[in-house]
Parts: structure tokens; C-alpha cells; sequence
């Protein structure tokens, strides 16, 4: 029989009767009716009770009942593989009741990297309380990706192109990048225009993974040419290098550009980009608590990368 029919025949069951679905879901999971007993806290009689309940109101044979055990048959096949949807729909729509019961006093945990996250993120966090007193942040900063699908985290803002399944994701626009030094730094020295100009000059240069950026791996063109003073494996160190005078670095435009303590050099150079996302796991995403958070960051975010 097609799964059409089996859906047809599921259409006959009252309301009041699908409950008896998880029983034929314990069986087949279990394997016989004394696990299933055991798995739903029933006696053996019970379930058998049950599965004949199921089997007359669907007007058809579930199972094969043999001196061993019992078998599906192939319409109980098909109709496992429905009551087994439903019960995974059912699940998360208790989940999604949960999480609009629990709204106030939620707590919403948002992965971010390191810079963007203490850069942009971290000081609007007063902003986001002020609006939403009842939502608290768990506020997770690594260049390491989390797992969405683990539930490492609730919300991801992320570089670079996401995994597609089942996950929500809204790209905000192109992060660039620039070569900044600060205004001390270059106080008693002659502007900065050409390349040649450039070489010689002191830079702090990344590390470990930061090493492996886009930015980075550009920057490494030149800085064999360059002094090179310090060596570090985070951006926000790399930043505050140069915003003490101590020399150049490649840094995100999010992080440096609106910086008045800082210079930008050779605009233009450092061409790669990344686009920026928010993500979170399609699951969770129509929590209100989720979804407030969720439009808070997509609006943050979206002001601080170049547009599409």
C-alpha cells in the first residue's frame, strides 16, 4: 500500500484515538510487546489491548502475531513511518509551548567571534536589556563554530557561509577588511601612499587561527617586508597593539573604521571579504524570547557590514 493510503487510513482515526499511535511506535521500536510494556509503564495486556484498538479503527492488519513475537506488515510499515512524523511534529510543538510559557525570565545563548562579539556585540547588551529586561544573554565568544544542531548555542553570528540544514539564516551583508595604525603612531612620520612607502614600517601579525583569515593571509604579502614587532593569535589584542602606537594590522572595517584614534593605510589592498550571518536552528527559531533576540542582532548587525 502507498504511504497516500496509509495517510487515508490514518484520516479515520477520532481524535480521542491518536494516542494510540505511540503504542505502535513503542512495539516497532522496541521490538515486541514486552518492551513496549516496559517502555510506556503498561502492562503486556494493555498494549496488546492497544494495538487491536489501532488496528480496528484503521480497518487494516498492522502486524503479523506469530509463537515469537509480532512483525509488521507492509501497510504497518507505512504506517509507522507516519505516526513517527507526528510524534516528532508533536514533540516540537511542546517545545515551541515551552518556550512561549517560558518567555519571561529566558535566558538566549548568541556565539559570535571573538571581535565582532566584544566590538559590537558587548556594548550594546545594556541597549538589549534596557528593551527586554526579562531576556538574559549568554554571551559566547570563540572562532570556533558552534553546533547548532547540539544546541551549543541558540543563536549563531557567524563569517563565512552556514550549513543549510535545518537552519535559519539570514545573511546581513559583506564584512571588509583594512590596514589601520594609530594617529600616535604615525604622528611624526610622512603620509603613507604608496606600498614602498608602507615597507619598513612596524606591524603586529597574527597567529594560530587567526593566521589562517582571509585578512591575514593577504596581509602576509608584505609584512616579510615589514618590522615585525609583535605576534598574536586575537584580533582584540591585535587592536589594542595598534591603538597603543606599537604599529599596523589587518583588522575587520566593524572593528577599526569608525575609530577616530585610528589611520587607515593603502585603502584598498586588502580585497577578500567575508559575508556575515545569523543563524539559529529552525526549531527554536519561533520561541518569542529566540525571535526577539534573533531581530534584535539582525538589526546591530545589518549597520555595521556594507550591504548586500
Amino acid at each position: 500500500m502507498s504511504n497516500n493510503a496509509a495517510t487515508d487510513a490514518l484520516e479515520k482515526i477520532p481524535v480521542q484515538d491518536w494516542d494510540l499511535l505511540r503504542f505502535l511506535v513503542s512495539v516497532a521500536s522496541s521490538g515486541s510487546i514486552a518492551g513496549a510494556s516496559s517502555q510506556l509503564s503498561e502492562s503486556p495486556a494493555t498494549v496488546g489491548r492497544k494495538l487491536r484498538d489501532l488496528e480496528k479503527a484503521l480497518s487494516l492488519p498492522l502486524f503479523d502475531r506469530g509463537t515469537t513475537g509480532v512483525a509488521l506488515t507492509p501497510i504497518g510499515e507505512d504506517i509507522l513511518k507516519i505516526a513517527q512524523r507526528i510524534e516528532t511534529e508533536l514533540c516540537h510543538m511542546g517545545e515551541v509551548a515551552r518556550g512561549h510559557r517560558d518567555f519571561k525570565g529566558s535566558r538566549v545563548s548568541v556565539a559570535a567571534p571573538e571581535g565582532f562579539g566584544a566590538s559590537v556585540l558587548a556594548p550594546k547588551l545594556i541597549e538589549f536589556h534596557t528593551l527586554n529586561p526579562n531576556i538574559k544573554i549568554d554571551l559566547l565568544l570563540s572562532n570556533q563554530k558552534v553546533n547548532l544542531h547540539n544546541r551549543e548555542a541558540d543563536i549563531a553570528v557567524r563569517l563565512g557561509k552556514p550549513e543549510a540544514y535545518r537552519v535559519n539564516a539570514v545573511k546581513l551583508g559583506t564584512v571588509k577588511f583594512g590596514i589601520y595604525s594609530s594617529r600616535e603612531y604615525l604622528c611624526d612620520l610622512e603620509p603613507i601612499h604608496t606600498l614602498d612607502e608602507f615597507l619598513g614600517h612596524n606591524v603586529v601579525v597574527a597567529t594560530g587561527a587567526l593566521g589562517n583569515t582571509v585578512q591575514e593571509t593577504e596581509f602576509r604579502k608584505i609584512t616579510d617586508q615589514c618590522n615585525i614587532a609583535a605576534r598574536t593569535d586575537n584580533v582584540n589584542a591585535q587592536l589594542s597593539a595598534v591603538k597603543s602606537g606599537l604599529g599596523f594590522a589587518a583588522l575587520p572595517k566593524f572593528m577599526a573604521g569608525d575609530n577616530p584614534d585610528l589611520i587607515e593605510a593603502l585603502p584598498g589592498f586588502l580585497t577578500q571579504s567575508l559575508d556575515l550571518w545569523v543563524l539559529t536552528h529552525s526549531d527554536i527559531a519561533p520561541y518569542p524570547h529566540v525571535q526577539t533576540t534573533l531581530e534584535f542582532l539582525v538589526d546591530l548587525c545589518s549597520k555595521v557590514v556594507e550591504p548586500e
